[in-house]
């Protein structure tokens, strides 16, 4: 079954925030009689979301879910608010609240580390586990593809700030042969990126970031969406088209050729898809405010730029290059 068009799609969105800002305001109302048809048209909006969620996007369709479950919740929590107390209650008893507050908070670690973890959807014909490589609360740093992971493997990269987070694969320097056995990067997950610099090659699987500010970009994916994000420029070579959401002061540019060698098999100049953004919190036929278009030549500096990080060879020399790449991101080029 072919997906709606995205005009159909944008007007099915306005439909359904409609819907839901109307059921909102009866629930804020200090009427609450009427619950009973606010589960009715819950329940009517719920069917519609149903009879549409196959022609549209997995986030899409877990965000309508995710909203609708949320309203039952509200009314829920009304129905039970509205009910008669009872006239007995029971306290915790001091023993158990003291247990419970000497219990000590973990406090993040800074660090890199690798870990098995099952699939989040194994497939019937394979059981296997997933390594996720997991980069985390570091700052001023150069980071590279792991060298104790061998195969596949999702990055998950959280709190980080002024780093330099190279993906793709190198040679090494005593030409030993070992760079067939680096480990290969399938999908990457983001949050809480500030003032960096993320390159990848080409994945197989989703580039999906959350909370990104003033940093670069240069990425190749199948499927790509940020969220809460401003003042990044995003290279992009996807197969999909890019979602943004909840973004400001977003600039797209097309992956550089530069980084061809590196990806023999792609067509850069068929790949428009970077042209083709769609800004979920912009439903109108007029271009969204939140992001704009890289002029090529734009583009071009920007991957001669990249090319620099190869150089790049320990932590000392960050924040110069950071510097210099960054300085060009916030211009208008």
């Amino acid at each position: 079954m072919s997906n709606i068009s995205l005009t159909q799609a944008n007007e099915f969105h306005t439909y359904f925030n409609r819907q839901r800002q109307s059921i909102l305001d009866d629930l804020n109302s200090s009427d609450t009689s009427n619950l009973s048809d606010l589960n009715s048209k819950i329940s009517d909006l719920r069917t519609r979301v149903d009879q549409i969620s196959a022609l549209i996007p997995v986030y899409d369709r877990v965000r309508y879910v995710k909203q609708l479950t949320e309203l039952e919740q509200n009314v829920s929590s009304l129905r039970t608010r509205d009910k008669p107390k009872s006239k007995f209650s029971f306290n915790k008893s001091k023993s158990s609240s003291t247990k419970s507050s000497s219990t000590p908070t973990p406090t993040p670690t800074p660090g890199i580390s690798s870990s098995r973890q099952p699939q989040a959807e194994a497939s019937s014909s394979s059981s296997a586990n997933t390594l996720t490589h997991t980069i985390s609360n570091l700052s001023h740093r150069l980071i590279r593809p792991p060298k104790d992971v061998n195969g596949t493997y999702t990055l998950s990269l959280s709190n980080l700030s002024d780093c330099i987070i190279d993906l793709r694969p190198h040679v090494p320097d005593d030409r030993d042969g070992e760079a067939e056995d680096q480990a290969r990067l399938t999908a990457v997950h983001g949050k809480s990126l500030e003032r960096c610099v993320v390159i990848t090659p080409v994945v197989g699987g989703s580039i999906l970031l959350d909370e990104v500010k003033g940093s670069l970009l240069v990425l190749g994916c199948q499927q790509f969406r940020i969220h809460s994000s401003s003042d990044t420029t995003i290279l992009l070579h996807v197969d999909s088209l890019p979602v943004i959401e909840h973004c400001t002061k977003l600039k797209f540019g097309s992956y550089p050729h530069e980084m061809h060698d590196d990806n023999t098999n792609l067509d850069l100049d068929l790949n428009l898809n970077y042209r083709k953004v769609q800004d979920f919190d912009w439903p109108l036929p007029t271009p969204s405010p939140n992001w704009t278009l890289l002029a090529d030549q734009g583009s071009s500096y920007h991957g001669a730029l990249v090319r620099r990080i190869e150089d790049v060879k320990s932590d000392e020399e960050v924040d110069e290059v950071l510097k210099l790449l960054l300085s060009v991101n916030t211009d208008s080029l």
